[in-house]
């Protein structure tokens, strides 16, 4: 059970693929200030856990999803709406850092 500041919310990041096979995480429980965003999910996953995050899921000419990768909150896509989407409470984060079709 977490313990939260008044102005805290906590997100649950499941990472996939090379972020999971790099860091050794399945799953990373993060604390963050209300009204966080995609990117300072990433940012703060990318000090704690030391793996280029912010490189593998931002197009630095866009500041949304390269097109090889896939974030999903709560079940949902955020490609085009990643400066937009606003993480809540319990919010359930998958991070897929590199897709394939074949």
């Amino acid at each position: 059970m977490w313990c939260l500041s008044l102005n805290s919310i906590a997100i649950l990041v499941e990472l996939r693929g090379k972020a999971q096979i790099e860091t050794g995480k399945k799953q990373e429980r993060v604390e963050l200030e209300q009204g966080a965003t995609i990117h300072k999910l990433l940012d703060e996953l990318q000090t704690r856990l030391r793996w280029p995050f912010i490189e593998r899921f931002v197009d630095p000419a866009t500041g949304d999803l390269p097109k090889n990768v896939i974030i999903l909150v709560n079940g949902l896509p955020v490609r085009g709406r990643m400066k937009s989407t606003l993480l809540r409470n319990g919010d359930r984060v998958v991070l897929f850092p590199h897709t394939a079709c074949g």
